[in-house]
């Protein structure tokens, strides 16, 4: 299993603040997260690096020796990523770019076959995942741009807004009895993912605009597009996803609370240094923000 420098950062900040719950809020990682990384560190190296209490953690033997080289091995790996930025006038190699899955058929179309086409020695590593983790990829090292939304701030993060979208309650152009939203026998169609959705509905049903007893759920909101256009209920819906199939409109409720949202690019400042940074961040930027 292979040590990456994001592993390291890792490890340096536990030993630093001697506890894994203040580390993971310091590097703005989930506290599992940290925990597998420690872990993956010392089933790598055969040794334990911590001893565990219950006021926190400190250092073993083996822990002290890994942390006393450990400062070597960045300024090694800062010298060499400075070394190969400069020397990067070229575009190429491997970026891996994070997206979340609810937005990646609007954003990705906008900028991907251009920049892959102008530069044919870049190889594009996409992923999906939910905001929080792809950020998160981000801080560790895993993940170079992030296209996310409602990013958290971090001081290793770069956040960048690139638009703005405003997420509703829609139905379809002629509402079904399920799309009668005041009604109890209407149905609510949800993303448990997406939690501006509790904050929507408990505003809708306070103003009397929603009185369904029935949901279903769907972490795919293309799924609750198609399902919303096809008057199988009220879907919880962005504006883009919403108005993205022209062919199968859906209409805003009337009074509709409004939550908004801020789709952000996220990455570390270290990233935009070589060439190829800078080019996939411009790309993204310019497609995006018009």
């Amino acid at each position: 299993m292979d040590i990456s420098i994001g592993d390291i950062t890792v490890f340096r900040e536990v030993a630093r603040v001697g506890k894994v719950t203040a580390a993971s809020r310091s590097l703005g990682l989930t506290q599992p997260t940290v925990s597998w990384t420690i872990k993956k560190l010392e089933d790598t190296l055969g040794a334990p690096l911590f001893l565990r209490s219950n006021r926190g953690v400190r250092l073993t033997r083996a822990g002290e020796a890994f942390l006393a080289r450990s400062e070597n091995l960045l300024q090694q790996w800062e010298a060499v990523n400075q070394a190969v930025q400069a020397e990067g006038e070229e575009v190429r190699g491997r970026v891996v770019l994070g997206v979340y899955g609810n937005i990646a058929a609007q954003t990705l179309p906008r900028f991907c076959g251009a920049l892959l086409e102008a530069w044919p020695k870049l190889d594009l590593v996409l992923e999906h995942d939910l905001s929080r983790h792809i950020a998160e990829g981000v801080i560790s090292h895993r993940i170079d741009f992030g296209i996310v939304v409602n990013p958290p701030q971090h001081p290793d993060l770069t956040i960048l807004e690139l638009y703005r979208d405003e997420i509703k309650f829609w139905v379809s152009q002629k509402p079904t009895a399920l799309q009668d939203a005041a009604g109890e026998e209407g149905l609510l169609i949800v993303n448990p993912d997406l939690l501006q959705s509790e904050t929507l509905i408990r505003q809708a049903t306070k103003a009397g605009l929603v009185r369904c007893r029935r949901t279903l759920y769907t972490t795919d909101l293309e799924v609750n597009r198609a399902l919303t256009a096809s008057g199988i209920g009220v879907g919880i819906l962005p504006e883009t996803i919403a108005r993205y199939r022209p062919d199968q409109p859906l209409i805003a409720l009337p009074e509709s609370p409004v939550y908004g949202d801020v789709i952000c690019l996220v990455f570390r400042s270290d990233t935009q240094k070589g060439k190829t940074g800078l080019v996939v961040k411009e790309s993204i930027v310019n497609a995006l923000r018009s």
